[in-house]
């Protein structure tokens, strides 16, 4: 029997942003210390060059929260026009 490897989905190009600030992407992540305390990263990147633009650790982070966050970077950066964000909970409330 043959070995092939198999072709994948053809996907259509990436749009690539064209400026700075264009759009965000927001990810939160968990890790845990090693004494056993849980805790969660905030990280917002822009999207052109992937440069972090806030990084926040915490042990839990609410929708008010990340707008505390969001706010000083606005105010530093353009709005971006787009946001990428996942489904966590502190990304699909109402407030945000």
């Amino acid at each position: 029997m043959l070995n092939l490897r198999r072709k994948g989905k053809r996907r259509g190009p990436k749009r690539a942003p064209s400026k700075h600030h264009n759009f965000w992407s927001m990810d939160s992540m968990s890790d845990a210390l090693n004494y056993g305390d849980r805790f969660r990263s905030l990280n917002e990147l822009g999207g052109y060059n992937r440069q972090a633009l806030a990084i926040v650790a915490d042990t839990s982070h609410k929708a008010e929260r990340v707008i505390s966050v969001l706010e000083p970077v606005i105010s530093w950066c353009a709005k971006p026009q787009q946001t990428r964000v996942d489904n966590d909970p502190e990304f699909t409330s109402g407030a945000l």
